[in-house]
């Protein structure tokens, strides 16, 4: 079973690199993300990637909520409703506000599991 999991991240994570904008700062940015994430926390990245309102990290963030949106209702259902677009930050919103640490956790591992792949393919479609 998990590795119909894996496949389905990195499935995604492949369609999603591919329609993004392959530039040298969407590629550092996709190597970026994931450590950012490792060190500060989802929350805090997420609202570091927003801030900068740059394209690359736009496009980054959009593809997470896009795979959370498609996988979120594996990791935690009630946050399904809390992801509204691509673009809101919601989401950001409920993750500081959460009062369970085990589904922060969880829909931290999750997109940390994602962006493996996803920064995987962004280093191998630009070279």
């Amino acid at each position: 079973m998990r590795s119909k999991v894996e496949q389905g991240r990195a499935a995604k994570a492949l369609e999603y690199v591919q329609a993004a904008n392959k530039t040298d700062e969407f590629k550092s940015y996709a190597k970026k993300v994931p450590m950012m994430i490792s060190s500060h926390g989802l929350a805090p990245a997420l609202a570091f990637i927003k801030s900068k309102n740059r394209q690359a990290y736009n496009i980054i963030y959009a593809d997470i909520i896009k795979w959370l949106k498609a996988d979120i209702k594996k990791v935690a259902p009630d946050i399904h409703a809390k992801v509204t677009n691509n673009t809101d930050t919601g989401f950001i919103d409920y993750l500081i506000n959460l009062e369970d640490p085990a589904v922060y956790r969880a829909i931290t591992n999750e997109v940390l599991a994602f962006l493996n792949w996803y920064r995987r393919f962004a280093e191998a479609i630009n070279p």
